[in-house]
């Protein structure tokens, strides 16, 4: 009776053994799930955080184009007012000294 005692016994530690493998492998398993959950749920609030900022951006260009358009406008009407009360003469002067100035602010503007 001994040797079958002894056989059982070592099936039994072998058990014991590939239990004890088992369980390293689940906790090992479970940890890297909880990790890449993290991770997971780390991207997905910064993707949450880039769609934000988004429609963010989104609105502020809206309203820029809308006050450009404006700026336009109110430019456009200003000119109109200065064609009226200005005599022609004296405009096309305006505008020729306007397209130098700008002319020269481009050469500047190039040289630096």
């Amino acid at each position: 009776m001994g040797k079958a005692w002894e056989d059982q016994y070592r099936y039994i530690q072998e058990l014991e053994q590939m239990k004890d493998r088992i369980w390293a492998d689940a906790q090992r398993v479970g940890k890297s799930w909880e990790e890449q959950k993290t991770h997971i749920e780390n991207q997905q609030r910064h993707i949450e955080t880039q769609q934000r900022s988004i429609t963010d951006l989104e609105q502020t260009r809206t309203l820029l184009a809308t006050e450009k358009e404006q700026l336009v406008i109110e430019r456009d009407a200003l000119r109109t007012e200065l064609e009226q009360r200005l005599p022609e003469r004296l405009w096309r002067f305006v505008r020729r000294m306007g397209s130098r100035v700008r002319a020269r602010l481009t050469l500047s503007e190039a040289k630096d």
